[in-house]
């Protein structure tokens, strides 16, 4: 049986988007049965991200609403703390006030620093990507639903896991390596060492991302000084925004 896109959308479908299920009934050839109305990117379509290809696992079938094509854009990944510091959700704005216009945002459409930063980019004119670690019809957490609604008309949403899948704990650190990948480049707002936000630095740093990080006060519960003194770039005023 020749591989076919529509294989790999079923099994995507019925295996709840179990990437080691998906890969088995690949190899398996299992039967398989027509999905209607779904839209999806596999990875034998032209349209599959050539930068996925560098993962170590790299997604066999993402489910989108909004529009693909902004997958092919220059990005920039922005993550961060789910509870956030006051300074880092005003740097944030500020710093996607003056990205150059030509970047899309890539975040994770969580709470905290993800939302807000999907919040800038609809706010400045930017187009925003959101990576979800549920299905693209279940919107979490509900306090993101109107940018959520949102993005998937104007904008992008992308996942691996199909249509309303509820989120999992298991699910965010592996969506997070999609983050990293598609991002060009990878600024943090502000992170603690052990966290989901470093999960992504370490991915990105794997993959020769360059990571940008803003300073915080010492007294502050945050690590970003430490990532910095670590080798990550430092936003410190705002030609260093302008010149990422």
């Amino acid at each position: 049986m020749q591989l076919k896109r529509e294989h790999i959308i079923y099994y995507a479908t019925k295996y709840g988007g179990n990437y080691r299920a998906i890969l088995k009934a690949i190899r398996n050839q299992e039967k398989y049965e027509e999905i209607s109305n779904c839209n999806a990117i596999t990875i034998i379509d032209e349209d599959y991200p050539d930068c996925f290809w560098h993962l170590q696992y790299p997604p066999l079938c993402l489910f989108y609403l909004g529009n693909k094509k902004l997958l092919k854009g220059s990005k920039i990944g922005i993550v961060g703390s789910r509870n956030p510091l006051e300074s880092s959700i005003s740097e944030i704005k500020v710093i996607v006030k003056n990205i150059k216009s030509d970047y899309y945002i890539v975040s994770g459409l969580a709470k905290g620093i993800d939302g807000y930063a999907h919040r800038a980019a609809i706010a400045f004119g930017l187009k925003t990507i959101g990576i979800l670690a549920n299905g693209i019809n279940y919107c979490y957490p509900l306090e993101n639903r109107d940018i959520y609604q949102l993005m998937t008309k104007e904008h992008l949403v992308v996942s691996e896991y199909p249509a309303d899948t509820k989120p999992q704990k298991h699910y965010f650190p592996f969506r997070n390596r999609l983050i990293a990948c598609l991002s060009d480049k990878l600024i943090i707002a502000d992170v603690k060492m052990k966290s989901g936000t470093m999960v992504t630095v370490d991915l990105a740093l794997s993959l020769n991302r360059e990571i940008y990080c803003m300073p915080t006060n010492i007294f502050e519960q945050r690590d970003n000084n430490q990532l910095i003194k670590q080798g990550a770039n430092i936003i410190c005023c705002l030609d260093d925004i302008r010149n990422i």
